[in-house]
């Protein structure tokens, strides 16, 4: 009896060490490896909430000069005389070593952040404002009356501002370094990409004689033309990679396909949620952030990883598991994509590619 129980039990601790030893090799980085890790609430900053996979790709940026700068908004607090404000941290990191190089305190509650093509980057909150990567100021800004911004184009030229007005046109293009009109206005007026000359939406209509297939819209200023979404049956979103390259993300699947809707490349994740994740300003490598649901209330995140892909070699280079699986992680991609960021509560991390 005694031998029984002595097998029984060392049975036991064989499975715990196997399974312990299954999920440490799971939580292990593939292709990348960890450059440094900073802590946000350290620096007297709130842990950040992220509340939309739409902000996730909005908070955080690579600059050409080697720096990241990344903001984090935290939860609304009661300040004096009883207003609600909300903490904001903007800060500016070296990028290879995770040096802080400024910082600035902000309370807005809604706080928006672009790159560039070039060493800049445009903070937008009530007025959109040109910044050095730094911090310092450019003196360039734009205070837009009506409408906002929120939309700017892969190789970080040109910015979004659709307007609200009735007697104006949809929407407008600026100059990412002047924060002025390009001359391009397109008639849409709630994109959900953007590229220097048009805009994709994915304000679907039913093909009735072919319910299978959702489809959006591509405007240009010639016109608009429908934007086909083959094998995509469910919800969906649409992100230009380059001019002329986009990626579609529908439930459990992505696919790389250009304007006329021919397909370069796809991956289904059985079981899971895909979602986008920033893409390198030279639009070779982009991230999708692909995740699983729990089948409990409240519905949390578990096993998210972050994969970044490949264009050209139509391949996953790099895998990075969220080990914790917080909701609410942010990221980016640094221009050559090479580095790749993600944030959560418990604080900032970024990767190089090997």
């Amino acid at each position: 009896m005694n031998t029984m129980k002595f097998l029984f039990a060392s049975a036991c601790v064989l499975f715990i060490v196997a399974s312990s030893s299954g999920k440490n090799e799971e939580s292990i980085p593939s292709g990348a490896s960890l450059l440094w890790e900073q802590d946000l609430t350290a620096l007297g900053c709130p842990a950040p909430q992220v509340l939309s996979k739409f902000l996730s790709t909005r908070l955080a940026v690579f600059t050409g000069d080697g720096r990241i700068v990344a903001v984090t908004v935290g939860l609304p607090q009661t300040a004096n005389q009883g207003q609600l404000v909300t903490p904001a941290c903007l800060l500016s990191f070296d990028a290879m070593t995770g040096k802080l190089i400024a910082k600035k305190t902000l309370t807005e509650s809604r706080v928006l952040l672009f790159p560039t093509a070039t060493d800049r980057v445009i903070l937008v909150t009530k007025q959109a404002v040109v910044l050095n990567s730094d911090l310092s100021e450019t003196g360039i800004n734009f205070d837009f009356p009506s409408g906002r911004i929120q939309h700017i184009s892969p190789d970080g030229t040109t910015l979004a501002w659709e307007r609200r007005a009735k007697d104006e046109p949809g929407m407008r293009m600026l100059d990412t370094n002047t924060l002025k009109p390009t001359g391009v206005d397109l008639s849409e007026r709630t994109p959900s990409t953007i590229t220097p000359k048009s805009a994709a939406t994915t304000n679907a209509i039913w093909n009735q004689g072919d319910e299978a297939h959702r489809r959006g819209s591509i405007t240009t200023q010639q016109g608009s033309i429908p934007l086909t979404l083959t094998n995509c049956k469910g919800a969906f979103t649409i992100n230009f990679l380059t001019n002329d390259k986009m990626l579609i993300t529908c439930s459990d699947s992505f696919r790389v396909q250009d304007l006329q809707g021919r397909i370069i490349s796809e991956h289904t994740f059985p079981g899971k949620e895909v979602n986008y994740g920033g893409v390198a300003r030279n639009g070779t490598r982009f991230v999708v952030v692909v995740e699983k649901r729990s089948k409990s209330d409240p519905w949390p995140t578990s096993d998210e990883e972050h994969l970044l892909y490949d264009v050209d070699g139509k391949v996953v280079v790099a895998t990075i598991p969220v080990s914790k699986g917080p909701d609410g992680t942010w990221t980016a991609v640094s221009a050559n994509g090479e580095l790749i960021l993600f944030g959560s509560p418990e604080g900032l991390f970024v990767y190089r590619v090997h």
